[in-house]
């Protein structure tokens, strides 16, 4: 559903108070800074009675997807309650911490390199209505009168923007709602586990989760995550924020399923990317773009294909760095990464790429597959970079040459509309009246054809197509045309229309 109308009580001139509309192009919240985020290995171990003494091990993982957020978006929005809670970021400010990194981090707020999100609070030093502890408090406190970051809200107006946050919970539980309807070949897939453990996790613990969200629905409107937890996946007698999971083979996806609904909520209501770490499955498991209504036609195909940004954008990230991609950098070492030549060129280059596929328009296959080029030619001299300062082992994700396709598929049919390659039309026939027709988004390394690609597909399941042929060079047409020219007059307060539909779907 949309998101209430913003008004706001902000001065034009007070920069430090900022909505998402303030915000530059592909602001990104990255999971793993969600103090519940654990890498599947490590979530299993939850499960396990006995001692745990894992913690460390997850503070790493989540303290590389810190730097590698910081490394693939120019602005890292961050839920101001992990800033205050989680030792992966108010390590960097508390007592005793390292003054190197204390000042990298006061850099990175001043430059609005990392935003934080206030959900109710009016200013970052507020006092929260949760616990923190009293000395990482006064360190925060301290740090925010030094700096002055600017904060993000939805609006600075709070009855709207407690209806925003109402409509992120109601978001959250929808799709929870929905999650056991997930088409269980790409499930399977995307979570890396057999089609039979799918199948039965459809049918008990999805199908029990989603019945309780539904049922909240009907009753309350809503459901929290932590009612999820407490619910099915918390070890009894705990509370979730201890992180003690159940025994069960479908614990830990759906624990996955969970929380990847919940962080992606807040990015799609606002408009912002919502990065995964690579340990983890990937945003497009949640096949969140699949449907088109009723009856779907070539423009309405058109207009949802724009609103492969976000999952694009996740998927690029996912197939150009690996989890250790820059693990060995210090926040130092990031800062005067994100000073250099090299990470504002490959910025660059991955911003052509990825706003090349929103509602601005899609380039021709030549001029994509360029951008394809360059995009990773930058990716792996800014990885040189980050070698020379942060050590032999930075980096060593290693660069990889990625080649996108979008393709089309119905019965008897398979489009490559945008590949390395010129247009390429394999198997043409007609297609059957109503038939399923996928748009599936694939990255493959070049130099590596047996690994496993990643992909992304939207599929329509009442697609109407006459003419295969020409109704296929209608969907590219349209794709490929100004989306501000096509569709001017349906954009609702500078934000496209393709966006408005996806929040109703």
């Amino acid at each position: 559903m949309p998101p209430p109308p913003v008004t706001d009580d902000r001065s034009p001139d007070d920069g430090a108070r900022l909505g998402f509309d303030d915000l530059p192009d592909a602001p990104a919240f990255a999971q793993a800074l969600d103090n519940q985020w654990m890498p599947p290995d490590l979530a299993a171990e939850r499960q396990d009675a006995r001692p745990w003494d894992g913690t460390d091990e997850v503070d790493a993982a989540a303290g590389a997807e810190l730097r590698r957020a910081l490394v693939n978006s120019g602005t890292l929005l961050v839920n101001r309650a992990f800033l205050l809670n989680n030792p992966v970021l108010n390590r960097h400010y508390a007592p005793g911490c390292d003054p190197g990194e204390r000042a990298a981090l006061a850099t990175l707020l001043d430059e609005r390199a990392i935003i934080p999100y206030l959900l109710y609070e009016r200013s970052a030093d507020e006092r929260p209505a949760f616990t923190v502890d009293d000395g990482v408090f006064d360190a925060w406190t301290e740090l925010v009168r030094q700096t002055r970051p600017a904060c993000l809200r939805y609006s600075w107006d709070d009855e709207a923007n407690s209806a925003f946050t109402a409509d992120t919970n109601r978001f959250f539980t929808e799709r929870v709602a929905r999650v056991h309807e997930l088409d269980p070949h790409r499930l399977a897939e995307g979570l890396g586990l057999p089609r039979e453990q799918v199948d039965d996790m459809r049918r008990t613990l999805l199908r029990e989760v989603a019945a309780f969200a539904a049922g909240a629905e009907q009753d309350t409107g809503q459901i929290t995550r932590s009612t999820v937890y407490q619910r099915f996946l918390t070890r009894e007698g705990t509370l979730p924020h201890e992180r003690l999971l159940r025994e069960g083979d479908h614990v830990v996806p759906v624990k996955h399923l969970v929380d990847l609904v919940y962080n992606t909520a807040l990015p799609t209501l606002g408009g912002a990317n919502a990065h995964t770490p690579p340990q983890s499955p990937p945003r497009s498991v949640l096949q969140e773009l699949d449907g088109a209504g009723p009856e779907a036609d070539p423009e309405a195909l058109a207009r949802l294909l724009t609103t492969f940004r976000g999952v694009y954008a996740d998927t690029l990230y996912r197939a150009l760095d690996g989890p250790n991609s820059y693990t060995d950098l210090s926040l130092e070492a990031v800062v005067r990464l994100r000073a250099s030549g090299e990470w504002r060129a490959y910025t660059d280059a991955v911003g052509r790429l990825t706003t090349g596929l929103s509602w601005d328009r899609v380039p021709d296959p030549e001029e994509f597959a360029e951008l394809t080029r360059a995009a990773a030619r930058s990716h792996a001299q800014m990885l040189r970079t980050a070698r020379r300062l942060g050590g032999p082992a930075a980096g060593r994700g290693g660069p990889r040459s990625i080649v996108t396709d979008l393709v089309l598929q119905a019965p008897g049919m398979t489009v490559t509309v945008l590949s390395e390659d010129n247009l390429v039309l394999a198997g043409l026939g007609v297609a059957a009246a109503q038939a399923p027709l996928v748009a599936r988004l694939v990255f493959r390394d070049r130099f590596s054809p047996a690994a496993r690609s990643l992909s992304h597909s939207i599929t329509f399941p009442t697609m109407r197509l006459g003419n295969a042929k020409s109704d296929l060079d209608d969907i590219v047409r349209l794709f490929r045309e100004d989306r501000g020219r096509v569709h001017a007059d349906d954009s609702v307060a500078g934000r496209p229309s393709d966006q408005q539909v996806n929040d109703e779907e």
